[in-house]
């Protein structure tokens, strides 16, 4: 094979979200010639979204030390430091790569994002418009992005409209504007059509994956949104969304022992997701394992009191009693004037089981009646 083929074949396995495969092509390629700055450079990139960074950073290191001068090393290497936290020398690495190549494309935003996580807002900030001034087509995402956050959606499509008429391939326009029409019925099909066209255009894009996994979940084709969701995980080891719809989507296609290792994966990345830990539970307690649900269970009640679903869930296992403790926090919680109609419904309900299996059915039947009234 030519060295010119193998990179091909590298860069066409992270285009599709097979990182393990470029790095086991990169792997191979050195082993031959341990000197290969191209090849060394994509194991880079390949044990980068894997979330590898630390040996990310030896690749990248090593292939520096053959060729300093090579503009994309510095960016790639400024990538991985901000990857681990690291962001003065990110910035640094960054610097470097606009100062032996200007012209780079995105080295600029990586910048301004690498001087804002090191506390340099100012400098964030003219580094930020100097990279829009070279490109006006960033400046209408970026104000659509504004208006987005201010609820000004109408004006942020407006401006994400004269993007894409400037230039129809704007990756970021597409995404945006999927975003800003997301939850419009009216506009399902052209919301998954300009995502569909995300992912060919910049096929790496683990956000518009995601985003079009949901999609497909919520459309109910949950084998298309389980391999939208399984490429976004591919190309983002950590992406704690995809994890969570590829759970949501396993579970609607009942694989629930699938479900529930997907759930658990998001919950090693951020353990703090009650509703996470409640979705975990109820993917267990298909399965038939109990005890496991129950953790699951209290440990979303944890960390979220006013939980009444995950109660009423408990209330609902097989041979369960809840405990005096969990009794009384209930009760507790439906003193507060912030739960949401559905919290208190729940709770009522979780304490009409609670009181009949002790036997107190006037308590029983007063919270089973309160529950029916609201619904």
């Amino acid at each position: 094979m030519t060295a010119e083929a193998g990179v091909a074949r590298a860069l066409a396995a992270l285009r599709e979200g097979r990182p393990d495969r470029a790095e086991a092509i990169a792997r191979e390629a050195l082993a031959a010639r341990p000197d290969d700055v191209d090849y060394l450079r994509l194991l880079g990139r390949a044990l980068l979204v894997q979330s590898r960074a630390t040996e990310a950073e030896e690749a990248l290191r090593q292939a520096l030390a053959l060729a300093p001068s090579q503009a994309s090393l510095h960016e790639d290497l400024g990538g991985v430091l901000t990857a681990l936290g690291r962001h003065e020398d990110a910035v640094a690495s960054l610097q470097k790569a606009l100062e032996l190549d200007p012209g780079l494309p995105h080295a600029g935003r990586k910048l301004a994002v690498a001087l804002a996580a090191a506390g340099r807002g100012a400098e964030a900030d003219k580094t930020l418009e100097g990279w829009f001034e070279k490109d006006p087509d960033r400046v209408y995402v970026a104000v659509a992005l504004d208006h987005l956050r201010a609820g000004r959606r109408e004006e942020a499509i407006s401006n994400l409209q004269r993007a894409l008429r400037a230039n129809p391939d704007n990756v970021d326009a597409l995404q945006t504007l999927a975003e800003a029409w997301w939850g419009d019925v009216e506009r399902l099909s052209d919301v998954e059509a300009m995502l569909r066209r995300v992912t060919e255009l910049a096929p790496a894009h683990d956000a518009a994956w995601t985003l079009l996994g949901s999609l497909l979940h919520e459309s109910d084709r949950p084998t298309e949104a389980i391999d939208c969701h399984e490429r976004a995980v591919r190309l983002d080891a950590r992406n704690v969304p995809a994890w969570i719809g590829l759970g949501a989507a396993y579970a609607k296609a009942s694989e629930m022992g699938k479900s529930a290792a997907a759930y658990a994966r998001a919950l090693e990345i951020e353990p703090s997701l009650p509703g996470i830990h409640m979705s975990r539970a109820h993917s267990l307690k298909t399965l038939g394992r109990q005890e496991e649900a129950l953790r699951e269970y209290r440990t979303a009640v944890a960390q979220k009191p006013e939980f009444g679903e995950a109660y009423w869930s408990m209330a609902n296992l097989k041979v369960f009693r809840f405990e005096p403790g969990e009794v009384r926090a209930m009760e507790e919680q439906l003193q507060r004037e912030d739960l949401t109609e559905s919290e208190v419904i729940h709770f009522h309900f979780a304490l009409g089981k609670a009181y009949e299996d002790a036997g107190d059915y006037d308590r029983a039947f007063g919270h089973y009646h309160a529950g029916n009234l609201r619904q």
